[in-house]
């Protein structure tokens, strides 16, 4: 086991006041330095020096534990302390609670329900320049239309979602995708984009009846010339027109 001599112990303040006095002597005469009897000094003074005991040991640790302990650091109200984590509540694990949150999203329509005169949805793809997916964007965000892709990013919400910040920049909050690949089996969506105005929604991978259930223009044109198209399909004029007068296009 390895011993540490008293001298060792020399605490650094009385270190640099030994230096400072050597420092005050080597001024005088730079090849002075300090005798015997003041290095023997400096240790009798050291070695006076009251050390603290296990009990005072003991009471400094219980004291720290008191501390740290307190109501007010778990409550996080120690201005200017960061937030201690035992301090946030903690949201109780109920069993099986997972299942039931993909249960009712199962359930739930990937789309909203569509107006008995037909609603609006575009059929686009991140394969589209990001100008021309933009411009889509934006006038659907106007006209109250829905974007839908037909899968996600890599699979991943969270590159979908960074995919779509690239595109939109500031804009992305005002845009409305979805994703549901129904779309693009019931529509019979073979390009992008497709302009869709439908009456029955996409259930499961079923077709829809062209021309009765939804009719669709595809290519990259403008939202209002799409809908234009679309107002010359027999029946559909009503709904085609309420979207051009949400853009502000007279008939």
């Amino acid at each position: 086991m390895m011993k540490v001599s008293p001298t060792a112990l020399i605490p650094a303040a009385l270190f640099v006041l030994a230096i400072g006095v050597a420092g005050d002597l080597w001024s005088a005469d730079a090849a002075a330095m300090p005798t015997d009897a003041q290095v023997a000094a400096q240790q009798q003074q050291q070695a006076t020096l009251p050390l603290p005991g296990a009990a005072a040991v003991d009471a400094a640790k219980g004291k720290i534990a008191d501390a740290l302990a307190a109501p007010e650091l778990s409550t996080d109200k120690v201005a200017g302390h960061m937030p201690r984590l035992n301090g946030i509540p903690l949201i109780p694990q109920t069993p099986g609670a997972l299942d039931s949150l993909f249960a009712q999203v199962e359930k739930r329509p990937l789309l909203p329900a569509l107006r008995s005169d037909g609603e609006l949805l575009i059929a686009v793809s991140f394969s589209l320049p990001p100008a021309t997916l933009k411009n889509l964007a934006t006038q659907a965000d106007r006209a109250g239309a829905v974007l839908v892709l037909r899968g996600m990013v890599n699979d991943s919400l969270a590159d979908t979602s960074k995919a779509i910040q690239a595109v939109m920049g500031d804009d992305a909050g005002d845009s409305t995708f979805q994703v549901n690949p129904n779309v693009f089996s019931a529509y019979a969506v073979q390009d992008v984009p497709t302009f869709i105005l439908a009456k029955k929604a996409a259930d499961g991978e079923s077709a829809c009846a062209a021309g009765t259930d939804y009719v669709s223009v595809r290519g990259d044109v403008t939202l209002t010339y799409a809908l234009r198209e679309l107002a010359k399909q027999p029946h559909w004029d009503t709904a085609a027109q309420r979207y051009l007068a949400a853009l502000g296009v007279k008939p």
